[in-house]
């Protein structure tokens, strides 16, 4: 890398015009945005479809290499330099503008120039931004007569096309447009270039009202559209990875699928429904028992669809509880250690924390850049796991949309067990993905042991599936894994037979709770009777660090009590003796007697379902639900796979009439918020309709602030965000009522700006790393504390 310091000597200084802060020459960051353009080609080659425009790969080229070149103004360079300076805040992306007419006539059509121009004047700030700072040439000469230092200078710093003119005259400009011209040979998009209109080409107007004052919205069916929407997106990816020193992007590759040859080789053959999956080209819907390889199959569906083309691939889970123990299997699967990473997290606002941090990269300090470059490598991998809302959200204009639309592009997305969302969610889901294949040429597989009819028949024909694959019929004739038995009344009329079952050192005893209180309840309960290394509860509110801690342990031989909530229901690959269970819908119940004799190689395993739940659990499953679920389980002593179907649309039948409605109006209104995303824009209505309709609310236990803190001073957000808790929106009001919930300000860049503070819940909470947080009162103690 080409540096500079600021004791480097003028003409050196003159030489190398600086990009970044650290004396990063600018030349330097043009090329690692290069790197980047060229992984882009070749890990999202779609985007040529997408933008649907057959110059897309120059086009983003050129904005690439002139997105910057603003930052040549001298008084930039002396910002860059702590020097003092008269850049009085502008915009280096305004000056950057003017040289897309370096070209010679026919380089561009006119209308490629602007898709360059209105890229690059939005790389930083949508125009809105750019509009609530703009100065017009009235008020430039009133603050010029009033200034008299302006005066005595001669003219106003703010002068736009005085400082043209000074980045033309600067020697760095011109070795930089040497560097660019070769970059442009080497990279195939050879251009000669000529200064002679860049003077001249904004002299009527400024390039805010010549480009952005002068933007009118396009729509999603317009080809324009999706050119703008796709080259401003690809230029930010460049921009940002670049700036992060990231150096390579990988792909998938066959090599990590080679576990799924080793399945064959140790069973003999993948199972019908699995090899059916991996030789489906299209979309496709999986419905399969629990334990019954699921997830091998999504894998072998995706490595068929890499065959065809690249694209980054996202494999979606309802449950955030469930994400850390499925990363921990793929990896495993996918990846030696001593590999990039090929399969990422995407933790919580770890991507709006970056996001941010590098819309104001010329202030990023050396020590930073390298935190931030190694949390990017951890979340630009080419398979993620992610939840629904984490793609969900650029949908509805969430700041960073336009990069997350680039990546999806062609994405391969894999949804697993999709019935477990409320009528919104599933709603949302529905209506994203028909924008995903119409739009984005994205390929999806949902994935399901237990989903209501209508929901399938919904789902097949957002697809444009005729036939789901199911398992065959021999598969679902195997013996039962489940006998079911009702005992009535409450888990509190009957610890004294889990304790019996406890008393046998041979016996992995599961027990399931619909709410983490009273799960803990029941795990303080029954601790007493095994040590400490013999017992684990998984439930929502511990840290993310603490509960990767348990689901390690939970595999542990040792293990023979766990108690869980929903936390256990989706993608845990446990397989316990005996279970104890709250009642719920039988689609839930299906999900947790999965980890039950989940490998078929025991006689069927006592399930006892409790007739009555906890005080509060109607709150979480509709009364009827849940008793047109007893109703059923009356009438049966083992589960059978074949009949699973029969239960589920005997208890569902179709949405009650209250989801019916969600459902409904949920899907007007993301389909009314797609249709007003736009390019270059903030969509800040819409933001505020995906924000209100989270039930969960992330707090930081009291008694981890200091080193939440410390965290987040380092730009480590990533260990930051993993001593978070989850609380719904219930859980969280009643806290706040009780006066232990306060926000406290952690100073980020410049405490002077308000923009830079990170703001945290702070939950004055007991936090047990071994039971998780409870609502006993621990108070916060800290004198700097600002309400």
């Amino acid at each position: 890398m080409t540096t500079l310091t600021s004791t480097s000597s003028g003409s050196d200084q003159i030489k190398f015009p600086w990009g970044k802060s650290d004396g990063s020459s600018l030349t330097e960051h043009i090329r690692s945005c290069l790197v980047i353009f060229s992984a882009l080609r070749d890990c999202i080659p779609s985007l040529t479809q997408t933008s649907q425009s057959e110059n897309f790969w120059k086009l983003l080229f050129w904005a690439i290499c002139l997105h910057d070149v603003g930052k040549l103004h001298p008084e930039f360079q002396n910002v860059l330099k702590n020097i003092k300076n008269l850049w009085i805040r502008q915009r280096h992306e305004l000056y950057s503008v003017p040289f897309t007419e370096l070209f010679n006539p026919g380089t561009f059509t006119e209308d490629e120039l602007i898709l360059i121009r209105q890229a690059i004047l939005a790389h930083h700030k949508d125009f809105q931004s750019l509009g609530e700072k703009f100065k017009d040439k009235r008020l430039l000469e009133m603050e010029f007569d009033e200034e008299r230092k302006y005066q005595k200078l001669g003219y106003h710093p703010e002068n736009f096309l005085m400082g043209v003119e000074r980045i033309i005259a600067d020697e760095g400009f011109q070795l930089f447009l040497k560097d660019i011209e070769a970059f442009s040979k080497s990279h195939g998009f050879a251009a000669s270039l000529s200064t002679d209109t860049v003077k001249h080409c904004f002299s009527e107007a400024h390039p805010f009202q010549a480009i952005a004052k002068s933007y009118r919205k396009s729509t999603p069916d317009t080809d324009i559209y999706w050119q703008q929407m796709m080259l401003w997106g690809a230029l930010k990816l460049c921009d940002h990875y670049g700036s992060a020193g990231i150096e390579k992007l990988h792909n998938l590759e066959n090599s990590h699928f080679k576990f799924l040859y080793q399945i064959k080789e140790t069973y003999g053959a993948l199972y019908y429904h699995q090899h059916s999956c991996g030789a489906t080209h299209a979309n496709l819907i999986l419905v399969a028992p629990t334990g019954s390889g699921k997830t091998e199959a999504a894998m072998a569906w995706l490595k068929n669809q890499i065959k065809s083309e690249q694209g980054r691939a996202y494999y979606i889970l309802p449950y955030t509880a469930s994400i850390n123990a499925m990363h921990a299997r793929l990896t495993e699967q996918m990846a030696s250690p001593e590999e990039s990473p090929i399969v990422g997290v995407q933790h919580g606002k770890l991507t709006d924390y970056l996001y941010n941090f590098l819309e104001i990269e010329h202030q990023i300090e050396p020590s930073q850049l390298e935190v931030i470059a190694d949390q990017y490598r951890k979340i630009i991998t080419p398979l993620k796991i992610i939840t629904p809302f984490q793609i969900l959200k650029f949908g509805y204009g969430v700041k960073g949309f336009e990069t997350g639309l680039a990546h999806l592009s062609g994405a391969k997305l894999i949804f697993d067990e999709i019935h477990a969302y409320d009528a919104r969610t599933f709603a949302q889901i529905n209506i994203f993905l028909q924008y995903l294949i119409r739009h984005l040429g994205c390929k999806v597989m949902i994935m399901t042991a237990t989903m209501p009819g209508f929901m399938l028949d919904i789902l097949k024909k957002t697809l444009g599936v005729k036939c789901e694959i199911r398992a065959d019929k021999q598969f679902l004739e195997r013996k039962p894994r489940h006998a079911v038995i009702l005992l009535e009344d409450s888990i509190w009329d009957h610890l004294e037979k889990i304790e019996q079952e406890l008393n046998d050192p041979q016996k992995k005893v599961l027990v399931v709770c619909n709410t983490v209180a009273q799960a803990q309840k029941v795990y303080e309960e029954l601790s007493s009777l095994l040590m400490a290394d013999e017992r684990v509860i998984l439930h929502s509110r511990f840290t993310g660090r603490d509960r990767q801690t348990k689901e390690k342990k939970i595999f542990n031989d040792k293990t023979r009590l766990l108690v869980g909530t929903q936390a256990i229901e989706v993608s845990l690959d446990i397989d316990f003796d005996v279970m104890y269970t709250e009642p719920a819908p039988i689609d839930r119940l299906l999900q947790r007697f999965g980890r039950i004799n989940r490998r078929y190689k025991k006689p069927p395993c006592p399930i006892y379902v409790f007739s009555q739940g906890g005080e509060n659990d109607h709150w979480i499953y509709p009364d009827n639900l849940v008793d047109a679920t007893l109703a059923c389980l009356k009438q049966i002593s083992h589960i059978h796979e074949k009949e699973i179907q029969t239960l589920m649309d005997k208890v569902y039948d179709g949405w009650p009439e209250k989801e019916q409605k969600e459902f409904d109006e949920t899907s007007k209104m993301f389909e009314f918020a797609l249709s007003m995303l736009a390019p270059f824009s903030k969509h800040r209505e819409t933001e505020e309709k995906f924000y209100e309709q989270f039930t969960g609310v992330q707090v930081l236990p009291a008694s981890l602030f200091q080193e939440y803190q410390s965290f987040i001073q380092k730009r480590d957000f990533i260990k930051a965000d993993r001593l978070l808790v989850g609380l719904q929106l219930s859980g969280f009001s009643q806290l706040y009522s009780n006066g232990q919930i306060l926000y406290r300000r952690i100073p980020l860049f410049n405490k002077k700006d308000k923009e830079e503070n990170h703001w945290i819940s702070v939950a004055q909470c007991r936090y047990d790393d071994d039971i998780g947080m409870t609502n006993e009162f621990e108070p916060f103690c800290d004198d700097n504390f600002l309400d």
